[in-house]
């Protein structure tokens, strides 16, 4: 623009640049920002005509000239590529560093190339294709430092120059320290409507990756050397105990419909001598994609990783963000009238243990970008999963081949998608309307007919939603031996044809052997007759449509026949009835249980013998009141001073009331101490633990220490030894460790000291055996311990037994082999510990059963149900039952299982408590409880509340435990509480489940309750350090 300027006026004169897709100019919008005489092209100029526009300040007359627009230049053609170099130095001394690795590294973090500096500290890349990348700068004296780098030729992280023959060169010079500050975008783009938001989080540490507090850290965002967008709550944060910081930062209200690359700093001068600068690229884009992650039970998925990555005219796009605990994504997008594909990764969990992360798609078909109304585009409404297979080893892996498929039923039973799955075992449909769907996974078993082999429910109910199910194929019958509860190995299992019409119809002669093809997803791939595996499996992958019975031999015992078996049951459109079992489309779980002759029973099994035990002073467990409020254990504080005499007094009390219940039951007069004779003399009292408390020369008791310990009170001249709980008040305590397994161990740790008699054994991937084993723990002073399928669990518990059981002390085993595996059994025996009783059934209601005959508890005393499908309820209630010897029994849904009927008819209680709602335990069961108890509904009282949390403070105000604690647990899984309920169950506590915030109506009750002590089972990703804070305010 050679316009006729007068120098003096020149600072009058604006300039304007434009771009648009027309060279006459007609549709031609303004560059955001572009109002020098130069300007530089970036990628969103590709393929477009650019205007200048210059309004001339004249040298006489009139002080402003017309607007005089260019003709359109263009059309632009970037080039596909540009240099990269720089210079590495010591931010303190300015020196350049030689040798240092420089990787050049894309969004994701995969690696794209590396280079090291020379001897003037400099590096370089030739022809790196323009988009945006990390820089990762590594030497061994410093700490690693990313920095984003923007490869474009209108960069604003760098300097961009041109050389003679017009090829680009960016340069980004990096200064290393000897900490590390990383900064990260939660999500790296956002909307530019001034409106949208992202949270930046800064985290500092030394070079061993040790978090630094109380650093101020100074964020900023810059458009080329002017700050754009806003800090709401203000530019400014300081670390704390973990080294983190977070500010809130605000996109710029810009028009049009091109992207907008912000370089964001977190910079640090501290007076301690920290001082350094760590970049990253936000995008401010004109639109954005959003979703909902839902699991298969409507309810969000918090923590799922959200990506975009999608390379849009040969430039790659890449966008990242977490979803908050609402399930919700929004990713702002560049380009309008294509599909966006939102990767979701989130780990998938198998019976309560991560199993893996798997990555699932999300399509969202993005419209026109008109620039005005900043679009947000829903995605599709979507349901995806992955399909599992349980291996006879326990392994689970993905499902896939071409004789699997999925079948997705709307809920008028109208077939709406069917598909293959994945090399993944991933499967998906996209398009659907609101409403609830079955997923059938199908699986063919020859010429062309399909048996359904698993079933997952899923609804679709908002916009943009997508729902992920696991559907996890478990098709093992198991046979086990009616004795000892374990898996019998190599019977022969004989599947024949029944005699049916049916079979008839369909040109089957009854009372053959059935002959199948060949299927890898069956034991022994399919082979008819089969040897069950050495786990007492057996699967076979049967034509659908016809009936069948099974005949199951092996020496040493009975032949099973199981039209010889009245079971009834209901399994989709298949079916179990007067010894037939029809397979319809759905494939059918038989357990079965085989009786030993009795000249082959031999010696294994049954229960160990029990040495005699001496009369522990402890809280009756007989308790004839509704309620459960049994005497309180004594609760030691710092400022107690009690004497020998005192603690023998309350101990010899509590012994008599014990001896008042069990002479009743035994028929005798009770055997009771005089307190008003009584000789101080005449017994011995000590502390099981000293460095918790322990008696100085005056015969006071003083604490020192916190947690549970044991008086022991020897009467001279006898054999008779007396114990008696206490607890040193501890206020608010974390029992944890690193994963499930040793947070048990920690429990155990904390609640026994010395040498246990026995231990209670359990699976540490599925709730129900531990759950109602820990009745049994409490009656056996045991602690509840969890092992895995690893060898690394087995020797964890090896060393446990080694260190805290005593020699002939009892190991408890709940479930069969599939629970807790032979190998573990076997380590216990060949590390010395012969004295093993397994209390294991057919399935978890068997093993429920098994265990409450163990307990032998009288006749008549109440009985917990809950539900043996959904762990809370029951976790909610394990305490006290345990505290209480009430047999704790779990069921189905909507039916009782035959072993727990039959426990029930022989428990004959005298009330029976439901714990959760219709959901949970249905009416009919409730029902079928009166009937099989002849109870009235006045007998059968139901517990619960709305959700799990409610549900666990609704048992805790019913039962109203005496303790003076609480116990606090995760309700988002099982094993912490799990472990806990025996601790909490010695203490007379209620224990309380949580989840991520604590409800005002749990605030409102432990208030009111006034706690002395807390325990917190799990650490801190179980229960929050947020939530404990709270907690310490609330002790008392």
């Amino acid at each position: 623009a050679n316009g006729d300027l007068e120098d003096k006026g020149k600072g009058g004169t604006t300039f304007k640049w434009y771009r648009g897709q027309n060279q006459d100019g007609t549709g031609k919008v303004p560059i955001d920002g572009a109002t020098s005489q130069t300007y530089t092209l970036g990628i969103e100029d590709q393929g477009q005509y650019i205007f200048f526009e210059v309004t001339p300040v004249a040298q006489t007359g009139v002080l402003k000239g017309s607007p005089t627009v260019s003709d359109g230049q263009g059309r632009v053609i970037l080039p596909s590529s540009m240099n990269l170099d720089g210079t590495v130095t010591d931010q303190k001394t300015d020196e350049k560093i030689a040798d240092a690795t420089v990787i050049l590294k894309d969004l994701s973090g995969n690696e794209i190339d590396r280079t090291k500096t020379d001897k003037d500290g400099k590096y370089s890349f030739n022809k790196v294709k323009l988009g945006k990348y990390k820089i990762v700068v590594e030497n061994p004296q410093y700490s690693t430092k990313t920095t984003d780098i923007d490869v474009m030729p209108n960069s604003s992280n760098g300097t961009v120059r041109v050389d003679v023959s017009g090829n680009l060169t960016l340069t980004k010079d990096v200064e290393l320290v000897d900490f590390i500050i990383t900064l990260v975008a939660d999500p790296s783009s956002i909307v530019g409507d001034g409106k949208q938001a992202t949270t930046l989080h800064a985290l500092i540490t030394d070079k061993d990756n040790n978090p630094i507090p109380g650093i101020k850290v100074d964020f900023s965002a810059l458009d080329g050397n002017s700050s754009i967008g806003s800090f709401p709550g203000g530019s400014e944060a300081t670390t704390d105990h973990e080294g983190k910081c977070s500010v809130v930062y605000k996109s710029a209200n810009l028009s049009g419909i091109v992207s907008k690359t912000v370089v964001v700093r977190a910079e640090v001068n501290d007076d301690n001598g920290l001082h350094a600068v760590s970049e990253i690229l936000v995008t401010f884009e004109p639109s954005s994609i959003q979703g909902i992650v839902v699991d298969n039970e409507g309810k969000p998925i918090e923590g799922a990783i959200v990506e975009v990555d999608e390379e849009i005219e040969g430039i790659r796009f890449y966008a990242k963000m977490i979803t908050g605990i609402d399930g919700t994504y929004k990713i702002a997008v560049p380009k309008g009238d294509m599909n966006y594909k939102a990767k979701i990764t989130k780990p998938v969990v198998v019976n309560g243990v991560e199993w893996g992360k798997v990555t699932f798609t999300h399509t969202c078909e993005v419209g026109e970008i008109t620039g005005v109304a900043k679009e947000s585009f829903d995605s599709l409404k979507t349901i995806t999963g992955v399909a599992l297979l349980k291996s006879p080893d326990g392994n689970v892996q993905a499902l896939n081949g071409p004789s699997y498929e999925i079948e997705l039923i709307d809920d008028e039973q109208n077939p709406i998608s069917t598909g293959e799955l994945t090399n993944e075992g991933i499967f998906k449909v996209d398009n659907l309307a609101p409403g609830t769907y079955t997923i059938n996974l199908k699986h063919d078993v020859g010429a062309g007919q399909k048996l359904t082999i698993g079933k997952a429910e899923a609804t679709v109910t908002a916009d943009g939603e997508i729902v992920i199910s696991t559907i996890l194929i478990d098709p093992y019958g198991t046979v086990t031996d009616k004795e000892t509860g374990r898996p019998i190995s190599g019977v022969t299992m004989e599947l024949y044809w029944a005699d049916t019409q049916l079979n008839k119809d369909n040109g089957h002669t009854p009372g053959t052997l059935v002959v199948l093809p060949a299927d890898p997803a069956a034991t022994n791939n399919n082979a008819n007759p089969q040897p069950t595996s050495s786990t007492g499996y057996y699967a076979w992958m049967v034509i659908p449509d016809g009936d069948y019975y099974i005949i199951a031999k092996k020496s040493g015992y009975y032949t099973y026949d199981s039209r010889q078996d009245k079971r009834q049951e209901t399994i989709g459109n298949s079916w179990i009835k007067d010894g037939i079992i029809h397979v319809g489309t759905d494939i059918v779980l038989y357990d079965i249980v085989m009786d030993p002759r009795d000249s082959d029973r031999g010696s294994g099994g049954g229960s160990a013998p029990i040495g005699p035990v001496t009369p522990p002073v402890i809280p009756p467990t007989e308790n004839t009141s509704n309620i459960v409020n049994p005497q309180n254990p004594a609760l030691v504080v710092p400022a107690d001073r009690l004497t020998k005499k005192e603690i023998l007094i309350a101990a010899i009390n509590q012994y008599n009331e014990r001896e008042k219940v069990t002479a009743q039951k035994e028929n005798r007069a009770p055997r009771l101490i005089s307190v008003g004779d009584l000789n101080e003399s005449d017994y011995a009292i000590s502390s099981s633990n000293s460095s918790i408390a322990d008696f100085d020369t005056n015969g006071l008791l003083n604490i020192s220490g916190k947690g549970l310990f044991v008086i022991r009170i020897s009467e001279k001249g006898t054999n008779n030894v007396y114990e008696y709980q206490m607890v040193a008040s501890q206020g608010l305590q974390r029992l944890a460790g690193a994963n499930r397994v040793d947070t048990a161990l920690a429990i155990a740790r904390g609640s026994y000291y010395g040498k246990v008699k026995s231990v209670v054994v359990a699976r540490s991937d599925e709730f129900p055996d531990a759950l109602t084993g820990s009745v049994l723990a409490y009656k056996k002073e045991a602690p509840v311990l969890l092992v895995g399928h690893s060898e690394t669990d087995c020797q964890k518990l090896i060393e446990y037994l080694k260190g805290y059981l005593e020699p002939q002390g009892t190991v408890y085993i709940l479930g069969g082999t599939r629970a807790v595996s032979q190998y573990v059994e076997d380590s216990v025996k060949d590390n010395g510990f012969s004295n093993i009783i397994r209390l294991g059934g057919a399935d978890r209601y068997g093993t429920a059963a098994r265990i409450s005959e163990h307990l032998d508890v009288t006749q008549g005393r109440p009985v917990v149900i809950a539900s043996g499908q959904s762990f809370p309820d029951s976790l909610s209630v394990s305490s006290i039952a345990a505290a209480q010897q009430f047999p704790l029994l779990i069921v189905n849904p909507n039916s009782i299982p035959d072993e727990i009927r039959e426990e029930l008819l022989q428990r004959n209680p005298s009330k029976v408590y439901i714990i959760g709602l219709q959901g949970a335990v249905s009416d009919g069961v409730r029902d079928e409880v009166a009937q099989l108890t002849g109870l009235g509904q006045e007998n059968i009282v139901r517990i619960g509340g709305q959700d799990r949390y409610a549900s666990t403070l609704a048992v805790a105000q019913y039962f109203d435990p005496s303790g003076r604690g609480v116990s606090i647990a995760t309700g988002r899984d099982f094993p912490d509480a799990l472990a806990g309920s025996v601790y909490s169950a010695k203490l007379k506590d209620p224990l309380i489940l949580v989840g991520e915030t604590l409800s005002t109506d749990l605030k409102n009750y432990l208030k009111v309750r006034k706690p002395s002590d807390i325990v917190i089972f799990g650490g801190q990703g179980a229960v929050s350090p947020a939530i404990e804070e709270q907690l310490k305010s609330l002790v008392e």
